[in-house]
């Protein structure tokens, strides 16, 4: 998963992200826990003109606290 958004800060190597944006096999287990989520492996920022924005890089893994 790879997204770009207005400037942000806050995002660190090794956070991990939940989303819902996957079909529903993915999403949710009986425990109401992901069953997929994402850890952050880059954080980048560009400064261009009058605008910020924050580019996002994770890689998918299993949720071992199910």
């Amino acid at each position: 998963l790879s997204f770009t958004l207005d400037g942000i800060a806050g995002f660190e190597f090794g956070n991990v992200i939940e989303t819902n944006w996957l079909p529903d096999r993915f999403i949710e287990t009986k425990s109401g826990k992901p069953k997929l989520v994402f850890t952050v492996t880059t954080v980048s920022h560009d400064l261009s003109g009058n605008d910020w924005t924050t580019t996002v890089n994770t890689i998918c893994r299993t949720n071992v606290s199910i």
